[in-house]
């Protein structure tokens, strides 16, 4: 239940160091994003918490509610019909759960439209404003979250971490463990 629950980070190492932050927003994250429900106990009719299959699966990948939130909101929708899959890798490294996310320089804004225009998507369509409102950044993060999936894509089509490195003036590992976060 939420009091036993609450009860059992009150005796953990980080509240007795005062270092336990808030848990309620946390959980109240995991149950809309369908990783917990409550269901009422037949024998005292108290709300105990399950663990549903997204849940299950979100622990042992390591994905935080919000990634979770997020995948699902845009995936089990009728407009997750029509994601490509570079739809697809610009969501996933919108997460917080994508490392790394590549910065772009100044520099990179053309050769970065150009990429981006011969890209098929459906999120991109629209006006600037109207991108930046479906995915919900702005600025510099935006800016990596697109770059960082155009990487992506590049790495999907080749395979090969250097060359794609290389084109997008990244590192290799920057790639491999790119791909490695996008995998999970």
């Amino acid at each position: 239940t939420r009091e036993q629950l609450h009860r059992n980070l009150n005796q953990t190492l980080a509240a007795h160091q005062n270092r336990l932050t808030r848990f309620h927003p946390a959980l109240v994250e995991m149950i809309d994003s369908g990783m917990l429900r409550e269901v009422a106990d037949e024998k005292d009719k108290a709300l105990k918490l399950k663990a549903t299959r997204l849940g299950r699966i979100a622990v042992r990948q390591m994905l935080t509610p919000s990634t979770v939130l997020l995948l699902t909101k845009w995936l089990t929708d009728d407009a997750g019909r029509e994601l490509t899959l570079f739809d697809i890798l610009v969501l996933a490294t919108l997460t917080d759960d994508c490392q790394p996310l590549l910065p772009v320089d100044f520099e990179e804004l053309e050769g970065l439209a150009e990429r981006l225009a011969n890209e098929s998507s459906t999120l991109l369509s629209g006006s600037n404003q109207d991108v930046v409102e479906r995915l919900r950044c702005g600025g510099r993060r935006c800016l990596a979250v697109l770059k960082t999936a155009l990487v992506a894509r590049d790495w999907t089509r080749t395979g090969d971490a250097e060359g794609t490195a290389e084109e997008h003036g990244c590192y290799p590992f920057e790639v491999r463990r790119l791909a490695e976060s996008l995998e999970r």
